[in-house]
């Protein structure tokens, strides 16, 4: 006498058949909405300051800052700053224009190391 085996080929309950086309679903929009807003960020200033060279007129870098944006001393509205330090995740940027023939005479980059040492740095510039 045969006994045929048990049948375990349950169907799967409707709540763990949804959760796969769910979990997609949510992946790819999470993958849209970071492309979307990766976009709109400067994770870098390097290319800005780059374009930035020595000898430049003031209102010409004022210019390449404004389109990153990047906000400093030299495009406050004032505009009686003659330098202009602003940073990202990477560097410390400095620009500084000279008052006399208002174009730029200095450019400095450091590179970010521990936070410790970038706050160091940070306060040597703004002495």
């Amino acid at each position: 006498m045969q006994t045929n085996p048990p049948n375990n080929d349950k169907k799967p309950s409707l709540q763990s058949r949804l959760m796969w086309p769910v979990a997609i679903g949510v992946f790819f929009a999470c993958v849209l909405a970071l492309s979307a807003f990766s976009s709109r960020i400067q994770f870098s200033h390097k290319k800005a300051y780059d374009k930035i060279y020595i000898g430049m007129p003031k209102k010409e870098a004022v210019k390449i800052l404004l389109a990153q944006p990047i906000e400093c001393g030299l495009t406050e509205p004032s505009e009686s700053a003659h330098v202009c330090r602003f940073n990202d995740a990477w560097h410390l940027y400095l620009i500084s224009v000279d008052p006399t023939t208002e174009r730029v005479a200095r450019k400095d980059m450091l590179s970010r190391g521990p936070i410790g040492l970038q706050d160091l740095l940070h306060k040597a510039h703004n002495r």
